[in-house]
């Protein structure tokens, strides 16, 4: 979103790139042949829910993009798919020929892995962003655009357990992260 709303990046190439990623990017390869190979049994009258094997407990089924965010994790595949996908995302950009600052996409890119371990985790965090970016994120979600600003800040969720919530101690709870 925010590639988009700063940039005027489309969205469809970028999506493209990611259905198609290079040969060096195993782990994005990896995720989009499961996805290809789901869809075609899916459409041969499979049914579109993925069942997660090894657990205690047998009938747990899982939405596709829920199941592939729980391998990521399961399979400690969560830093190489995002180092993966940071790749990607500049190779992309290079070809459009546009500048995005390093520090701001790589805070872009922490956001998002941290939103996924949000959703399974209830340790604490910490969380350290160059740029504005849990404002920006907030307000793209709004339909409030905010401009990315340097910012260096830390961003603590300093208790255990549910809400999961990613908070700036620095405006008095600031909530930067909010995981439904």
């Amino acid at each position: 979103m925010a590639l988009h709303h700063l940039y005027g990046i489309d969205y469809l190439p970028l999506f493209e790139a990611f259905l198609d990623p290079p040969p060096e990017l195993p782990t994005l390869r990896k995720m989009v042949n499961f996805l290809f190979t789901k869809a075609r049994a899916v459409q041969q009258g499979e049914i579109e829910y993925c069942r997660q094997l090894g657990t205690p407990i047998p009938e747990v089924w899982w939405s596709v993009d829920a199941f592939v965010g729980l391998q990521l994790i399961a399979q400690r595949e969560v830093q190489p798919f995002f180092e993966e996908a940071e790749y990607l995302i500049k190779r992309h950009l290079r070809g459009l020929k546009i500048e995005v600052p390093t520090d701001l996409l790589h805070d872009w890119i922490e956001a998002g892995k941290i939103l996924l371990g949000l959703t399974y985790r209830v340790a604490p965090l910490q969380a350290q962003f160059v740029y504005n970016t849990p404002e920006l994120y907030r307000s793209l979600l709004r339909g409030e655009y905010l401009d990315p600003q340097p910012l260096p800040r830390t961003y603590i969720k300093p208790w255990e357990g549910a809400p999961h919530l990613l908070a700036n101690p620095e405006t008095r709870g600031l909530i930067a992260f909010e995981v439904q």
